[in-house]
C-alpha cells in the first residue's frame, strides 16, 4: 500500500536550494462521526449521551459497514473466506481498499482533507543524541536527546506549501487554505513534530570526526564492529527508509562474507 503525494521536483530543490520534501494528505473526521460516538456511548464517557446516540443512529450504515469490516479481521474467521472478499476487493477497487487498510477498517464521517507535509533534515553536528549525567537503577547512563530543527528545514516547509497550492489551482483542484505561518511566511511559527523512524544516531563518514561508522559500516577504530540499520543514514531523508535499510543490511552483508573469504 502506498499513500498518495507530491514532491518537489529535483530542478526547483536545486534552484531554491531546498531540502527533500513532501506533501501527502490526511482525512478530517467530522465532529459527529458515528464510530467515535459509538466508542464514547460503549466506554461510558460521553459527555452527551444523546448527540452521540443521534450521531450513531444518523451513520447506521458506516457502523455496518465497519462491522463488516471488523468480521474479516477477525480471528474466528475462516481464512479461505478472508482471502477470497479481500482479493476480489482488491481487483475490482484496489483504491479503495487502500483507503480501508488507512482507516483500519473503521469507515469514518469526514468533513474534508488535510495536508500535511514532510521534510528531511541537514546534517547538524549540535542535534544528537548522548548520554546524560543520570542513570537508572542499574547504573546505566540515560540517553539524553537534543532534536534541533534548522532554518532550511523551515523555509522548505513554507516553499512546499506555496508551490503545492499553485500546483493544486493549476491542475484545477480547490486551492487549499494555507496555515498562517504559510500565508504570512513566518516559518518561525511552524509546529513541527517527529514522526517515526529515528535516523543517523550512528552517522556514516568517511571521517572519524563527522560519523561513527566507515563506508562499510564499520565503527570508526574498533576492529571488527560493524552497525546495520537506520542509524548509520547521513541524512534522514523524506521518506520511509525501510528498503534503504535492507539495502544497507545486503551491503553489509556481502561485505562481511567478503572479509571472510579474504581470511
Amino acid at each position: 500500500m502506498f499513500m498518495h503525494g507530491l514532491a518537489l521536483t529535483p530542478e526547483i530543490q536545486e534552484r531554491e536550494e531546498l531540502l527533500n520534501a513532501a506533501i501527502y494528505f490526511a482525512t478530517e473526521r467530522a465532529l459527529d462521526d458515528p464510530w467515535d460516538a459509538l466508542k464514547q456511548l460503549v466506554s461510558r464517557r460521553s459527555t452527551n449521551v444523546w448527540n452521540d446516540l443521534r450521531s450513531v443512529a444518523a451513520g447506521s450504515g458506516l457502523i455496518a459497514k465497519g462491522i463488516g469490516m471488523k468480521m474479516l479481521s477477525d480471528p474466528r474467521t475462516p481464512k479461505a473466506f478472508k482471502d477470497l472478499v479481500i482479493s476480489t476487493a482488491i481487483s475490482l477497487s484496489p483504491n479503495l481498499v487502500a483507503g480501508e487498510f488507512q482507516s483500519q477498517g473503521v469507515p469514518h464521517k469526514l468533513v474534508g482533507l488535510r495536508i500535511e507535509a514532510i521534510s528531511e533534515q541537514i546534517p547538524n553536528p549540535d542535534s544528537r543524541i548522548s548520554l546524560s549525567s543520570r542513570s537508572d537503577r542499574f547504573g546505566v547512563p540515560l540517553a539524553k536527546v537534543d532534536w534541533q530543527i534548522n532554518d532550511a528545514e523551515r523555509q522548505t516547509l513554507v516553499r512546499i506549501a506555496e508551490l503545492s497550492r499553485a500546483a493544486l489551482m493549476k491542475a484545477g483542484l480547490p486551492a487549499p487554505t494555507l496555515e498562517t505561518w504559510a500565508r504570512e511566511r513566518r516559518p518561525q511559527d511552524i509546529v513541527i513534530i517527529d514522526m517515526a523512524h529515528t535516523l543517523g544516531t550512528t552517522r556514516m563518514s568517511a571521517d572519524a570526526k563527522t560519523g561513527v561508522v566507515d563506508q562499510n559500516c564499520k565503527v570508526h577504530g574498533v576492529h571488527n564492529l560493524y552497525v546495520a540499520g537506520g542509524s548509520v543514514f547521513p541524512t534522514s531523508g523524506h521518506a520511509n527508509p525501510t528498503l534503504m535499510i535492507l539495502a544497507f543490511a545486503i551491503r553489509l552483508t556481502d561485505h562481511l562474507n567478503s572479509e571472510l573469504r579474504k581470511a
